[in-house]
């Protein structure tokens, strides 16, 4: 009867340890797992985060090309604000000497 209890604890301990090596397994692959679905999260936030970076550097580059334009464009229009001063300015000079021009001999 003694051998038989003694058995039995023996029994009991070993599933204890099986189910102590289960758990312990079943916790590491839990961690395993974690880290890596943490190093996923990160990989894919950095990817993001790259993507990001990239979208704002093409919109930098968009706006600086626009603001290039829009500054081309805007001197294009003072060059021809000023050649069309010019040219008023000549027209008002040709008609100031035509009006002074002495009268013909008749």
């Amino acid at each position: 009867e003694t051998a038989t209890t003694h058995e039995t604890a023996t029994t009991q301990e070993r599933a204890i340890a099986k189910a102590g090596a289960i758990a312990l397994d079943l916790t590491q692959r839990t961690a395993i797992a974690l880290e890596t679905a943490i190093a996923q999260e990160r990989a894919i936030a950095l990817d993001l985060t790259k993507g990001t970076a990239i979208a704002q550097e093409r919109a930098i580059a968009l706006e600086t090309a626009t603001t290039q334009g829009t500054a081309i464009a805007l001197e294009t229009a003072i060059a021809q604000e000023r050649a069309s001063t010019q040219e008023t300015a000549i027209a008002q000079e040709t008609a100031t000497t035509q009006n002074t021009a002495p009268p013909a001999s008749g």
